[in-house]
């Protein structure tokens, strides 16, 4: 069963910003066509096209919709065939590892010297942990097959 795309209408019909999102969104609909993914997967995505194409294109509101839409087929794709864009993990544990790990280290780092200029010294200690470990996590997920070449 093949993924549809969205029909994208003539450039004087619809905003410059609308017709942007409806060919990145498009271009996220292209990569999935060489994964193989559960008909559930494609009733989903079916759906969202439909959805979209439904939209009146001259409103405001609707390059909201079309970017919910498409985070929400992101959303769709990790949690039921874990398919991940690119980078996902390492922009995700670069913020937990400057949290969990450098700003607790930063604060220690200051106690012990006794100086609270030294609490941001945690922050890029934590950044590159949670940098090389998320790259580690994408690398896995790549050759698992389980990435798209799509940048969030």
């Amino acid at each position: 069963m093949a993924i549809p795309q969205v029909n994208i209408p003539a450039p004087d019909q619809i905003k410059l910003k609308v017709e942007r999102y409806l060919r990145q969104y498009n271009k996220l609909l292209k990569l999935l066509q060489d994964k193989p993914l559960k008909t559930e997967t494609i009733d989903f995505i079916t759906n969202q096209v439909k959805s979209i194409e439904s939209l009146n294109l001259q409103l405001k509101t609707s390059s909201r919709k079309i970017k919910k839409s498409k985070q929400q087929l992101l959303s769709y794709l990790q949690k039921n065939e874990g398919i991940y864009p690119k980078n996902h993990f390492m922009t995700l544990y670069m913020a937990v590892g400057m949290t969990a790990i450098g700003l607790p280290a930063g604060i220690l780092l200051s106690f012990l010297i006794d100086n609270t200029a030294f609490i941001g010294v945690g922050l890029p200690i934590g950044l590159s942990i949670g940098l090389a470990l998320g790259h580690q996590k994408d690398l896995q997920i790549k050759t698992k097959g389980k990435q798209i070449n799509y940048a969030v």
